[in-house]
């Protein structure tokens, strides 16, 4: 049986992020990211939450309870600002592909936003 470790990676993999695409949606530090996939250490429950809800996979899955990858539903409370943003837009007549690009460019927006805040805030 693979390890915790090793499910994260998998299924950060599987859902083709890098590990600077993850902190990027979720803020959890790469190096962070790499300790949890290494066996380093492990991720609290919320954030263990937050990593199964971007990979589209169960805690259960990511925890080795279950053998099933897939969600049996999405808790709202655990996903992320942009993904409550996302679950509101209307993305009818868009590919697969084009909202995952347009997924994408709203994270960096708001990435590039917040870091615009944050310098204002501190001058």
């Amino acid at each position: 049986m693979s390890t915790l470790g090793e499910r994260l990676k998998k299924a950060r993999e599987r859902k083709g992020l890098s590990q600077t695409e993850v902190y990027r949606r979720t803020n959890i530090n790469n190096k962070t990211l790499s300790r949890y996939e290494k066996g380093g250490s492990e991720p609290d429950s919320e954030t263990l939450k937050i990593l199964a809800n971007i990979y589209d996979v169960s805690a259960d899955y990511l925890l080795g309870i279950s053998t099933n990858e897939s969600p049996i539903e999405k808790d709202n409370a655990s996903t992320t600002p942009l993904d409550k943003i996302w679950l509101r837009a209307d993305t009818s007549g868009l590919s697969k592909d084009e909202q995952d690009i347009l997924k994408e460019d709203l994270a960096d927006y708001f990435e590039f936003r917040k870091s615009q805040l944050l310098k204002d805030k501190h001058k």
